[in-house]
This record gives structure tokens, sequence and C-alpha cells, in this order.
């Protein structure tokens, strides 16, 4: 193995943090701490309070497009679903299946 290809890292003991945040090439939207698992419901409540209203201002025209990977929240079916409802206020795209 080459050893230019390799990166030393350093370990610590301790936990992680998780967050979600959402930006677009107009502006930066809100980082959300999250203290929990993600779940279904958070992860609805996140789009709601979140993600609507800064899609909605970075770009009222409804020209906005949403991605996101295809973690199991994501793509569970309530979420597919609420953000097929608001398909008139921005795209919404599913990240790459097999990454």
């Amino acid at each position: 193995m080459n050893l230019t290809c390799q990166q030393m890292t350093v370990k610590a003991i301790g936990g992680s943090v998780m967050v979600w945040g959402v930006c677009s090439w107009r502006d930066m939207g809100p980082l959300i701490r999250l203290d929990m698992t993600l779940t279904g419901e958070r992860y609805l409540s996140i789009l709601s309070d979140h993600l609507h209203p800064f899609m909605f201002i970075a770009h009222s025209s409804g020209l906005g497009e949403f991605q996101q990977d295809n973690t199991t929240t994501h793509a569970s079916g309530i979420a597919t679903e609420v953000l097929q409802e608001h398909s008139s206020e921005f795209r919404h795209f599913r990240g790459n299946p097999n990454p």
C-alpha cells in the first residue's frame, strides 16, 4: 500500500454529535442539533419546522431543489409522501441508493 495515500487519525474517548442542516447557493439554512435518534416523526418535524420555511424564503419562485440521502428515515414512506405533497414548492431528489 502506498503510504502517501494513508492518513493518520487520532481516536478519542467520547460520543458524537449528530446534526441536520440545509444550504443552497443562495443562503445557509439552520443547523439543527439532534439530541436523540432521528425517527420518522422527528424528521417530519424538522422538515416542517426548518426545511419548508427555508425553501420558501430562499427559493420563493418554487424553483428550489432538495436532495437527501437514502437513510431509512429519509426514504420512509411518510417522509416521501410529505415531500411529494410540497412538490409545487420545491423539487425533491433522493440520493444515490448505491453510494
